[in-house]
């Protein structure tokens, strides 16, 4: 399989315009946003994502893995690849120094994790699910739970999860029924079943921290009766050491279609004793909490998207170079050239290309509103960027993840036949990349919130927001000739998203008739 290297020169190019932007809008976040010192962390990222984290990627997606007597065992290459990964500080790169992060803007970290994703999405959730808990438990935790609960997860000496879904409880988490029971000691017992556990059990770390939402004895019903609690795999006395283990199982693990090396486990709390457990903030306002977690999760996903994308076009742009098949039409008949210089091949390595670079461009985008967003000290600012950052959340997740598997599939139409089996390494692309359209919410759930929370109720303002912001820059544009075609179609989108959106906002047409048509309009904001 070819290797991969990162795109440098594009995530440059957006490091200089995001730069720029912060420059003019948010003098606080420039002076952060250091281009030497972004250039030398892409430059040693991409030295490790090609000799440590591409090397171990089949070998985890055909290893897969085993669950037994309640342990499980991933791909024993993984051990040292955690070792070095959490050695070299990466989970903390965008996290605040005071929990022991390095406290870089978002935008950097994008860049980063693009690489991880490309080279191994299913080793590259792991530390990804640690950033997430970390983000959550600073904004909603009890201070008392940063030492030493987060800065070990911030360090990845402890691994972390997200415990949401129950058999009877997927999109619909109203219907959760895990319990907890209130103990003398302040703390809770919990009892019940988690699926589809990303990392639920393993052997990489030295204690997993399971974020869990469960249900109060006189919790009220649905949504509002949920609170979110923190459960080790090994009970932590007040020194941070680890005692016994918790009652907690895994049972089963998934056999997927891709992402194979990472677990997904099926975890029994409380089947004997019950689950020792904490309360996280406030009771019954865990939904709200985990939503900080969730909102981060699906900005990585995004992302992820992303780095699959850009992995399956490098790996169709290096065998439309190597395969020589048949004249190009209109050229000599005699003379048999590479795969890429015919028209239809060409079309579809171009749609590869400049998909994935808009992609990245909205995803790199929505990490500076961001660091914005925490710099920033101007209230009508912040309620703008509040506003761009909850519409573009749910595009990026939806439509990223969908061009994905799009293009991953289209990667595969580049090779032909030979795209068809494992050995050259785009099946298994096209497979890891399925999964990204589905978790952290699937499209349709994504569209239903950006149609139902984003528009309908503030009545398009958020929108009009981002519409005004993409218009602003359209007008330099018009500057230039040779971009005149470009600010022309830019505008016609725009006011395509806009006479759409007013004529949903507008209709007497019955709510159920609007969400039919939620996931287009996600897709048409989302070109």
């Amino acid at each position: 399989m070819p290797a991969y290297q990162a795109p440098l020169h594009d995530m440059r190019f957006m490091a200089h315009y995001l730069k720029h932007y912060a420059d003019k809008q948010c003098p606080p976040l420039a002076d952060v946003f250091d281009l030497d010192l972004f250039h030398a962390i892409v430059v040693e990222a991409d030295r490790f994502a090609q000799g440590m984290m591409q090397p171990s990627n089949r070998i985890a997606d055909e290893f897969g893995a085993q669950l037994h007597e309640g342990s499980v065992r991933t791909t024993p290459e993984w051990h040292s690849l955690y070792t070095q990964f959490v050695e070299s500080g990466w989970i903390g790169l965008a996290l605040p120094e005071a929990q022991g992060g390095q406290g870089l803007p978002r935008s950097f970290a994008r860049a980063v994790w693009e690489m991880w994703y490309s080279t191994n999405l299913a080793f590259s959730m792991l530390p990804q699910l640690n950033v997430a808990q970390a983000e959550a438990l600073i904004a909603t935790a009890d201070p008392r739970w940063h030492q030493p609960w987060l800065e070990k997860i911030v360090s990845g000496q402890w691994a972390a999860t997200m415990d949401l879904t129950e058999p009877q409880a997927g999109s619909d988490l109203a219907a959760t029924t895990m319990r907890a029971e209130p103990q003398t000691d302040g703390s809770y017992r919990l009892f019940g079943q988690k699926i589809y556990i990303s990392f639920g059990e393993h052997e990489l770390a030295e204690n997993i921290v399971h974020l869990v939402l469960a249900r109060l004895p006189d919790a009220p019903a649905g949504h509002h009766g949920l609170s979110l609690f923190l459960a080790p795999k090994y009970l932590v006395d007040e020194q941070g050491q680890l005692g016994a283990k918790n009652d907690i199982a895994c049972v089963s693990i998934e056999d997927k279609l891709g992402i194979r090396g990472s677990p997904t486990c099926t975890l029994i709390y409380g089947d004997n004793q019950g689950a020792t457990a904490y309360l996280v903030g406030a009771p019954n306002q865990g939904l709200a909490q985990m939503f900080v977690m969730m909102n981060e999760a699906r900005q990585a996903v995004a992302l992820q998207a992303v780095g699959v994308s850009e992995k399956a076009y490098q790996l169709a742009r290096q065998f439309a170079r190597e395969r020589v098949q048949g004249a190009v039409v209109g050229q000599d008949p005699t003379t048999v050239q590479p795969i890429m210089h015919h028209p239809d091949v060409k079309r579809m390595l171009l749609e590869l290309r400049s998909t994935t670079f808009a992609m990245r461009a909205l995803c790199y985008s929505l990490g500076a509103y961001v660091d914005q967003l925490e710099h920033t000290t101007d209230a009508k600012q912040k309620k703008q960027l509040e506003q761009l950052v909850d519409v573009l959340l749910p595009v990026a997740k939806g439509w990223c993840t969908e061009k994905a598997s799009y293009n991953s599939a289209l990667a595969v139409q580049v090779f032909g036949g030979m795209g068809y089996v494992e050995e050259t390494g785009i099946a298994q692309v096209m497979r890891d990349a399925r999964i990204l359209p589905i978790f952290e919410g699937t499209t349709g759930i994504q569209a239903k919130d950006l149609l139902g929370r984003k528009l309908l109720r503030d009545k398009g303002q958020s929108l009009a927001v981002l519409l005004q912001h993409i218009e602003h820059s359209i007008a330099p544009l018009t500057q230039y000739p040779s971009l005149a075609a470009t600010a022309d179609l830019l505008q016609r989108a725009v006011d395509a998203g806009r006479a759409s959106v007013e004529s949903l906002l507008t209709s007497s047409r019955s709510l159920y008739s609007l969400f039919a048509v939620s996931v287009p309009l996600l897709e048409l904001l989302g070109c």
